[in-house]
Formats: structure tokens, C-alpha cells, sequence
């Protein structure tokens, strides 16, 4: 829910997912290098999984706050009743269970970056003590009668429109003038399918440096996944990946293998938007028909992609590196 950090080297957002072939994608990068020495405020836009979080972690790794911390907030999954007090802290007894003071979150950023996650989840309330803070740099906390200063710069995300959610009346139209400085609306992978096949390889190699032997991808396979619309993005390609790479027997990823991964894809017409030799691969249906997986993800209670209870194996150490949640290349 809240994540405060200090970026380093070793723990900064994975580069490797921005890079591309697109030309939108690649003008969206020279936007990134022109805003990130500055202090502007950031609004970033796109589908849930397209690396909204990647983004603004690398804007601040490259910013002059780099060194100052890194508070992140889903402003989704913080329930309403302590969103205030979460944000710009409270004093002692200001409400019921008010034990000890807290300094909010705003607070906590002071001479480094604020993301607010989900920023088109705030309540209206809320929009407004939030504009004024960032119209004044100044944070009154729950039950305070003073203001503390903080200086801190501010990236906002959001998967809506916001300018459909203030013509709605959800979304105050002075916040979104404030936060939308500057723009950066990420586009879907469906979008971009020439970077996916970049974008595996580097899933790969990154996947690979935790323990799992690195896996390619055959050309008709690579193919067949530039032609699937990825409804999940970035977020269900790591997955997949993933998955190819504890699953897959052998050191190549061939279009049977994939079909055993049917299930996997979020939006159902994956194979019924394949071209014929590979929908040629579903009629099979006795696990001698498709080459073996080391460990078929029928057979795993949660598969794919989870280590279920009770898996053993010369592997175990590698498989749950490679799917520990904690342990996930970004947090998107």
C-alpha cells in the first residue's frame, strides 16, 4: 500500500523494461530525460501494467532529488477513513485510537518525490487539502492548529481519464491543472508489438539472474505473441515469460509449448486470432502430442507462475526466487 525508500543503483527501477523500437514509445523517452532535471510535476496516464511505476521511478533516479526519498502511495487501497491522517499525519488524540503523533506521508517526502498511485481514486474531500498543499508546500496534520513545511516534487498516475472524471464532477478541474504540468500517456503494448520481442529477451536475462536458466523464444512463437492484444500489458508479458522460463522443459520456447498456456491469456482470443499453423497445435489433446513440460502446469495446484505447497525439487530455490512476489522485477 505504501512504499518509502531511498532509490539506489541496485534497487532502482528496471531500465530495461523502457527501451524500444516504437517511435512513440522513443519520444516519450526524450520527454523523460527533458523533465527529469527539472521540478515539474508529473501526471502519467495509461492502461493498468503498461509501467506507470517504472516511469516515475526513473524520472526521480535521474532527478536532483534522486537522494532524497521515494514515497509511494496507492491512494486505491488506503480506506478513506485514514487517507487524511495517512497523508499529512496527526497529532496525538486527534480522532479514536490517535495513540501518538505521525507525521504523514507528504511529510515523509520532504527533499524527495511523492507518487501518488491512482491518483483519480482520491476522494473530492481529499482533492482539495491536497491542492493546497501542493499550492503552498505547507501540511497541516489531523488536529493540528500549525502547518509544517515540506518541499517535495510530485508524480501522479492514474489508468483513467482524468478529463473525463472532471467533467464528470469526480475529479476537481484546479488538481488536474496542478498535477498535469507535464503529460506522459504511455501507450498499451498492443500498440507497440515491434518491442516485445526486445522486451522478452530482457524479461528473460533478468528473470535468469535469479536463479532459472534463461530460455528463446522460436520465431513463429515470438510471432504468434506479437499478434496477442495483452490486455494485461508489461505486467501479464513478465508472467508469461516467467512462466515459460520454470515450465518449459528443454532451452527453447516452441509454439506447442505456449499452447499449454492457453488459459493463461486474459482476454480469450489469443489462439482464435492465430494464424493457422498455430492453431494448428490445439487439436492435440493427450500430453504425448506436444512436447513435454518439466512440470505441466495442470498438474501444479496454482500454475502458472506460483509455487504451490509441497513442490519439491533440485529447482525449489530458483522457483521461488522467481516467483516471490516480493522478489517481482518492478511493482508496476
Amino acid at each position: 500500500m505504501i512504499r518509502t525508500e531511498v532509490l539506489t543503483e541496485h534497487g532502482g527501477p528496471p531500465e530495461f523494461l523502457i527501451g524500444g523500437r516504437n517511435p512513440a514509445f522513443a519520444r516519450i523517452l526524450d520527454v523523460i530525460h527533458a523533465v527529469a532535471p527539472t521540478d515539474s510535476t508529473v501526471l502519467i496516464q495509461g492502461e493498468s501494467g503498461t509501467g506507470k511505476d517504472i516511469i516515475a521511478r526513473l524520472i526521480h533516479q535521474r532527478s536532483k532529488r534522486r537522494d532524497g526519498a521515494w514515497v509511494a502511495v496507492d491512494c486505491g487501497s488506503i480506506p478513506r477513513e485514514l487517507m487524511e491522517s495517512e497523508l499529512f499525519g496527526h497529532e496525538k488524540g486527534a480522532f479514536t485510537g490517535a495513540l501518538a503523533k505521525k507525521d504523514g506521508l507528504c511529510l515523509a517526502a520532504d527533499g524527495g518525490t511523492l507518487f501518488l498511485d491512482e491518483i483519480g481514486e482520491l476522494p473530492l474531500t481529499l482533492q482539495v487539502k491536497l491542492l493546497r498543499v501542493l499550492q503552498s508546500g505547507l501540511i497541516r496534520p489531523v488536529g493540528s492548529t500549525s502547518s509544517v513545511r515540506a518541499s517535495f516534487r510530485v508524480f501522479a498516475a492514474t489508468n483513467r481519464d482524468l478529463r473525463e472524471e472532471v467533467k464528470k464532477g469526480r475529479f476537481r478541474l484546479d488538481l488536474y491543472y496542478r498535477l498535469n504540468v507535464i503529460n506522459i500517456t504511455l501507450p498499451a503494448l498492443r500498440e507497440r508489438p515491434e518491442d516485445i520481442p526486445d522486451l522478452v529477451d530482457a524479461i528473460a536475462s533478468r528473470i535468469s539472474e535469479r536463479g532459472l536458466p534463461n530460455k528463446g523464444l522460436s520465431d513463429e512463437t515470438l510471432a504468434i505473441l506479437q499478434q496477442h492484444s495483452w490486455p494485461g500489458n508489461i505486467r501479464e508479458l513478465e508472467n508469461f515469460v516467467r512462466s515459460m522460463l520454470l515450465f518449459v522443459d528443454g532451452d527453447r520456447v516452441e509454439l506447442a509449448n505456449v499452447r499449454q498456456f492457453e488459459d493463461f491469456f486474459a482476454d480469450g482470443q489469443f489462439l482464435d486470432a492465430a494464424p493457422p499453423f498455430f492453431r494448428d497445435y490445439r487439436t492435440p489433446t493427450t500430453t504425448g502430442d506436444v512436447p513435454p513440460l518439466a512440470a505441466p502446469a495442470a498438474s501444479k495446484p496454482d500454475a502458472p507462475g506460483v509455487v504451490a505447497p509441497g513442490v519439491s525439487g533440485p529447482a525449489d530455490e530458483a522457483l521461488e526466487r522467481a516467483t516471490n512476489p516480493e522478489q517481482a522485477i518492478a511493482s508496476w
